[in-house]
C-alpha cells in the first residue's frame, strides 16, 4: 500500500499529533474547526485509522481533534464548568464527591473547567446541568474535544494519566451521580422582582442550613425530616428567591448523604419532596426586614417635589424620570434590546390576562352595579388560586381594604366562605379611613403590613372613602391616589381601586384623566339587565384583550335569623362562565318591554291570557309609540314571535307562558301575522 506523507508532520502540528495518539490507542476521533464545528459527519465518520486521520489533517491542517463519547468510544465524560455564575466543583463537593479522586484520567480545559473520564454505562446520554448547575454529561450522542487539542485559548491538557496511556482501566460512572440526576421539573420560578442581594443571600443561607441539617438526620425520622425541610424551602420558593429544580436537587443530595435515598429510593424521596414543597408554597417565607422608617415613604412624592411638570407626570404614569446625567449622554432616552424586551414580557400575572404584579387597576361603574361584589370575588379567587371568570390566578395572600361599609363587607366575605370554603390567604383590612394625608397613620400601617406580609393583590374599596377630601377632578388629587397605589406596589403587589363611573355614561372612571392614564386595567360594570345579569367591559387592558366575557348575577346567602326573626342575608357575585354567557338570550328593548308587561300580569304565575298581554302591550309606549293601532299590533306580534323563537315564552292560541321543553315552529305564528293584517 502506498505510504501517505502528511502535509504537516506530526511534530509540527500538535492537533494532528493529539489525534494520531488517540487513534493509535484505539479511540475514534474526527476533526472540528477552531469554531468547534464538526468538519465531517462525525457520528458515522469518526475513525481510529491513523491513515484517515492524516488525510483529514492534510485537508484541514488547522482542525482540532474531537472524540465521540458513549458506546462509540466506550467512554463517558463528566464536564465540569466554572463560569457564568456556575461552579461545578462546588456542586460536586455538596453531594460528597471529590473532583480530584473520581478518576485518574482528567483533562484541564482552556476555559478553566475539567473533563473527567469514566467507563461508559449503557444508556447514559448527554445532559446539561441536569445533575447540578455546572455539571454536564457527555454520553451517547455527544463528543468532547480530545485530550491534547489546541485552540486559541490553550490546550486540553492531561492532569494525571493520558487516556492513550491508561493501563488501569477507567473507573465506572459514579453511582451517586446516577441517584441525584434531577428529573425534568417546571422551569425555575422567576426571581422576585424586588429581591435585594441581602434577600438572595438569606435564601441561599436558608437552603444551605436546611440541607446540612437534613444530611445529618439520623434513622427513625428521616422521611419526616425530609418533608419538613421541603416545606420550609417551598415557602421560600413561593417568593421567587429559590427555584424548584435547585431545591429538589439539594434535598435529594442530602438524602444521599443521610442514607434515605438508598433505603427509600429516588421515587420515594422525590414524592416526599414534592409533597413538602407543595404545602410550603401555600405559606410563603420572606427574609427578615429592617424596621420601617419614614425613609420608606420617600416614594410618596407630590408635585412640589418636581421642578419639571413633565417629570411629575412621568412619575404618576410610572414612566422613567430622566436624570441630568442621562440627558447629557442620550437626551433622556433609553435603549432596550429585543432580548431585554422579551424578559420584560415575562412579568407573570396575578389574574392571567387581567392584571400582573406591580400594576394598578380599577373596577368602576354606577351605584348598585356590583363593584363591591365582583372585587371581593376576584380577590377571594386569588387567595384560593382558582380560576375566576375563566382566567387563571396564582394562589397568594390578598389584602382587601374595606374603607366603605366594613360591616357589610364582612357579610359578603361570609357569603364567599359559604360558597367557596376557607381562604387563609384572604385578609379583610378594616380601620382604614384616610390614605390621602401626607402624614397618614393609616397609610404607614398599611405599608408596613404590605412589606411584612407581601400580598400579591391589594383591593381598596372604595377610592372615595379611602381618600376623603381629595379633589377627583384635579391632577394633584388623582396624582396623590396614583402615588399611594404605586407605593403599595413597591413589593410586587397589584393594586385594584374600586371607584365610580362618570355621570355621563362614559367609559372611564370618574375624575381627572391622569388617573385613567396611569391605569394598567380598567373594568367598567353596567347595571344588571332584564335577565338579572351584570356585565363587565374592559375599557383598558395592558395584559391582554379587552374582549373578555365578564358577567355575573347577584345571589344571596342566608345565615340564620336576627333577634326579630328576620333572615340575616349577604349578597355575593355568582360568576357566569364564558360558555354559559354565550348561551344567554339577548333581548331587544321592545322584547324587554313585553316581558315586563308579562311579569306584571303574571304576578308570579307561569302564564297569562294572550289577549290580556296584547291589550296591555298595545297601550305601553315602551313596546311601541306608533300612532296607528295596526303598527303597534305588528310590533307586538313580531316581539312575541321573537320571544317564542328565543325560547323565552311559550305562545299558545289563548295563553302565553314561560317556555317549556317543546319546540317552536313558524306555524305557531301564522295567527300573529294574520291578526296584524286585520287592522
Amino acid at each position: 500500500m502506498e505510504k501517505i506523507i502528511p502535509l504537516n508532520p506530526r511534530e509540527n502540528n500538535p492537533n494532528m499529533a493529539a489525534a494520531l495518539r488517540l487513534a493509535e490507542a484505539g479511540f475514534p476521533v474526527f476533526p472540528v474547526s477552531q469554531a468547534r464545528k464538526p468538519l465531517v459527519r462525525w457520528k458515522d465518520a469518526a475513525s481510529d485509522d491513523p491513515a484517515q486521520v492524516r488525510r483529514w489533517w492534510s485537508k484541514w491542517p488547522d482542525a482540532m481533534p474531537a472524540m465521540p463519547t458513549g458506546s462509540k468510544s466506550s467512554v463517558s465524560v463528566l464536564d465540569i464548568d466554572r463560569k457564568n455564575g456556575k461552579d461545578g466543583y462546588a456542586e460536586l463537593r455538596k453531594i460528597g464527591l471529590d473532583p480530584d479522586a473520581l478518576s485518574h484520567v482528567r483533562v484541564q480545559t482552556p476555559s478553566g473547567g475539567e473533563h473527567i473520564y469514566f467507563q461508559h454505562p449503557r444508556g447514559l446520554r448527554n445532559s446539561a446541568s441536569e445533575i447540578a448547575p455546572g455539571l454536564d454529561v457527555r454520553g451517547d450522542g455527544g463528543y468532547v474535544h480530545a485530550l491534547g487539542a489546541v485552540n486559541g485559548s490553550g490546550v486540553f491538557e492531561a492532569l494525571d494519566t493520558h487516556l492513550a496511556d491508561d493501563v488501569l482501566g477507567l473507573p465506572g460512572w459514579p453511582e451517586t451521580l446516577r441517584q441525584v440526576r434531577r428529573e425534568a421539573e417546571p422551569a425555575p420560578s422567576p426571581k422576585a422582582p424586588d429581591a435585594t442581594d441581602d434577600d438572595l443571600s438569606w435564601a441561599r443561607q436558608e437552603l444551605d442550613d436546611v440541607c446540612a441539617e437534613l444530611a445529618a438526620a439520623e434513622p427513625g425520622g428521616r422521611n419526616h425530616d425530609l418533608n419538613r425541610a421541603a416545606h420550609r424551602l417551598g415557602g421560600i420558593e413561593a417568593t421567587g428567591l429559590l427555584d424548584a429544580q435547585e431545591i429538589g436537587y439539594r434535598l435529594l443530595a442530602a438524602c444521599a448523604a443521610n442514607g434515605l435515598l438508598r433505603e427509600d429510593g429516588k421515587t420515594g424521596c422525590l414524592a416526599t419532596i414534592r409533597s413538602g414543597r407543595k404545602s410550603g408554597r401555600l405559606s410563603p417565607r420572606y427574609p427578615p426586614d429592617p424596621p420601617v422608617t419614614d425613609e420608606d415613604f420617600e416614594d410618596l412624592r407630590t408635585a412640589e417635589d418636581f421642578e419639571d411638570a413633565d417629570h411629575w407626570a412621568a412619575f404618576i404614569l410610572g414612566q422613567p424620570i430622566p436624570e441630568p446625567s442621562a440627558k447629557s449622554k442620550t437626551g433622556g432616552l433609553t435603549f432596550t434590546s429585543p432580548g431585554e424586551c422579551e424578559e420584560e414580557a415575562r412579568r407573570g400575572y396575578v389574574v392571567k390576562g387581567l392584571i400582573g404584579p406591580g400594576q394598578i387597576g380599577c373596577i368602576f361603574g354606577d351605584p348598585g352595579a356590583g363593584k363591591s361584589l365582583i372585587a371581593p370575588n376576584i380577590a377571594y379567587a386569588v387567595a384560593h388560586g382558582r380560576e375566576t371568570f375563566g382566567m387563571r390566578t396564582k394562589a397568594a395572600p390578598v389584602f382587601y381594604v374595606a374603607a366603605e361599609d366594613e360591616a357589610g363587607m364582612r357579610g359578603r366575605v361570609r357569603a364567599l366562605l359559604a360558597e367557596h370554603g376557607e381562604a387563609d390567604g384572604f385578609k379583610l383590612v378594616g380601620g382604614v379611613s384616610d390614605l390621602f394625608r401626607n402624614d397618614s397613620p393609616d397609610l404607614k400601617a398599611l405599608r408596613r403590613a404590605v412589606k411584612d406580609q407581601r400580598p400579591s393583590l391589594i383591593v381598596i374599596d372604595t377610592l372615595a372613602m379611602a381618600f376623603p377630601g381629595m379633589d377627583e377632578n384635579s391632577a394633584e388629587g388623582m396624582g396623590r391616589v396614583v402615588a399611594v397605589a404605586r407605593a403599595l406596589t413597591k413589593w410586587g403587589a397589584a393594586v385594584i381601586l374600586v371607584h365610580h363611573g362618570t355621570k355621563a355614561e362614559g367609559n372611564t372612571p370618574r375624575g381627572h384623566s391622569l388617573f385613567n392614564g396611569a391605569l394598567d386595567m380598567a373594568l367598567h360594570l353596567k347595571a344588571k339587565d332584564q335577565g338579572g345579569i351584570v356585565r363587565g367591559h374592559l375599557t383598558k387592558n395592558r395584559n391582554g384583550s379587552c374582549d373578555l366575557d365578564i358577567a355575573f348575577t347577584i345571589d344571596v346567602r342566608t345565615f340564620g335569623h336576627d333577634e326579630d326573626g328576620d333572615p340575616i342575608e349577604a349578597p355575593f357575585a355568582s360568576e357566569i362562565s364564558p360558555d354559559a354567557l354565550s348561551r344567554t338570550v339577548r333581548l331587544s328593548p321592545t322584547e324587554r318591554a313585553v316581558m315586563a308587561n308579562f311579569a306584571e300580569l303574571a304576578n308570579g304565575a307561569d302564564q297569562v291570557e294572550r289577549e290580556c298581554l296584547r291589550d296591555k302591550c298595545l297601550s305601553d309606549a315602551a313596546v311601541s309609540s306608533a300612532e296607528k293601532l295596526a303598527n303597534r299590533k305588528d310590533t307586538f306580534n313580531r316581539a312575541l314571535k321573537s320571544l317564542a323563537q328565543k325560547r323565552v315564552l311559550d305562545v299558545g292560541t289563548d295563553q302565553v307562558g314561560v317556555v317549556n321543553s317543546g319546540g317552536v315552529s313558524d306555524d305557531d305564528f301564522e295567527d300573529l301575522e294574520d291578526e296584524g293584517a286585520e287592522q
